[in-house]
């Protein structure tokens, strides 16, 4: 990209474009993805990956351009991609899981101080984005009581020590007895999901389902 056309895009951004190849898009989305790159993420067929437990589901695997599209989500400012994210679900029916009872929503909450460093909270939006396409109420049933360190570093024993009594059930909310369809943005060990997981079952939630975006291979 040379000068004349990087300060034409500073002066003049595009209303639409790719977050991957930055070509034009003709979706009406501030950042979306455009049919090539979307055809060259490595997708996980259902049931295709035996080490994704029948409860979870993910989209694609988080390396190559799945890796870097959930980067330019989390970390560059590209909210308008959960929706994207979510038609991918919807279009997939990733979403639909053989639950017993009508299902709701619930997200991996984050801090507020994370929140304001990232400008929006990547997990909500996922959720209320497929809230509003499958009609599944959403829940805000998660609270994150402690920031635990920084997991990039991390090997798998110590992500899961480090994740331990770091979520809990948000007070005055009730869903003994409720299937509970869990969204998360990358699944790494699964010691996030599973420590959401089991404060939502110590609530008394009969099932718990999972969807992330990625997984980790």
């Amino acid at each position: 990209m040379n000068l004349i056309h990087w300060l034409s895009r500073i002066i003049f951004p595009p209303l639409q474009e790719c977050s991957l190849c930055h070509g034009e898009i003709e979706q009406e989305i501030d950042i979306g993805l455009c049919p090539k790159c979307q055809a060259q993420l490595n997708y996980f067929a259902l049931g295709s990956d035996p080490s994704v437990k029948k409860e979870h589901r993910a989209l694609f695997a988080y390396e190559g351009q799945g890796k870097e599209l959930v980067l330019n989500y989390k970390y560059r400012f590209q909210p308008s991609l959960a929706e994207v994210f979510a038609d991918m679900w919807i279009k997939q029916e990733m979403h639909l899981f053989p639950w017993q009872s009508q299902p709701v929503l619930a997200y991996v909450p984050m801090t507020l101080r994370r929140e304001k460093e990232r400008g929006f909270n990547s997990s909500l939006c996922l959720a209320e984005a497929l809230s509003k396409r499958s009609q599944i109420p959403l829940t805000h049933a998660l609270i994150k009581q402690k920031q635990p360190p920084e997991q990039h570093h991390l090997n798998k024993e110590e992500r899961w020590q480090a994740l331990q009594g770091v979520y809990a059930l948000q007070k005055k909310v009730d869903i003994s007895g409720r299937t509970v369809l869990l969204l998360d943005d990358v699944y790494t060990t699964g010691a996030t999901l599973h420590y959401c997981s089991e404060a939502l079952k110590t609530a008394g939630v009969r099932e718990v389902y999972a969807l992330t975006v990625a997984k980790t291979l």
